[in-house]
């Protein structure tokens, strides 16, 4: 049994870690789109 759990506890850290990632990088894209072009722009 304690292997089993620190199995799925393991999966679901990975795929927690993957989607924080895949989060940040959204994120950092649009603040940059946004951001970026507007002071260029001086909006």
């Amino acid at each position: 049994m304690p292997t089993d759990t620190l199995g799925i506890r393991d999966y679901r850290a990975d795929d927690a870690d993957r989607t924080l990632t895949i989060l940040q990088r959204t994120v950092y894209e649009v603040v940059s789109r946004n951001h970026f072009p507007g002071r260029l722009t001086g909006r």
